[in-house]
């Protein structure tokens, strides 16, 4: 394989690489109970509220699923375990961001694979192109040429 080969291969790798990470590291967030329940609250809509997050909300609902949130967290209860309760309750339309894991990763990795294809078939349209050879005149086709010269010429 070749040394330019090699170079691509390289990008490619270092490309999945950096993007696996960006979705399945938490971003060393802080662990505490406050921000566990700031990030969850972040991530549920309001169910009064037109596109505004609990977080954000200062309706009873809000208030409401905040509580749920800080208690069910008290209790034990996984992350995963407070959104499906909430989804259940209020509809999946209550989760704002989908999860990175399972089926839900989908959302986060199909854009980067679509993104990746479309430079790699870009990249491949290019090369091709770039193979091509431009088309040479024959001797018949320069004879021609000379012809129709010498026709055009002999009639003016």
């Amino acid at each position: 394989m070749s040394a330019r080969r090699w170079g691509w291969l390289a990008l490619a790798v270092l490309v999945v690489g950096v993007f696996g990470y960006g979705v399945l590291d938490d971003g060393g967030r802080d662990g505490s109970v406050a921000a566990r329940a700031q990030r969850l609250e972040e991530s549920v809509m309001c169910p009064t509220c037109r596109g505004q997050s609990i977080a954000d909300s200062d309706s009873s609902a809000a208030d409401g699923i905040r509580n749920y949130i800080r208690t069910a967290i008290a209790e034990g209860d996984s992350d995963g375990e407070i959104r499906d309760y909430l989804a259940g309750q209020y509809g999946d339309d209550i989760i704002l961001t989908p999860e990175r894991g399972g089926w839900q990763g989908l959302v986060w990795i199909l854009p980067v694979v679509a993104v990746l294809a479309a430079f790699v078939g870009i990249g491949l349209a290019f090369r091709t192109w770039r193979r091509q050879k431009s088309p040479t005149a024959s001797d018949d086709d320069r004879a021609l040429v000379d012809r129709a010269l010498h026709d055009t010429g002999a009639a003016t």
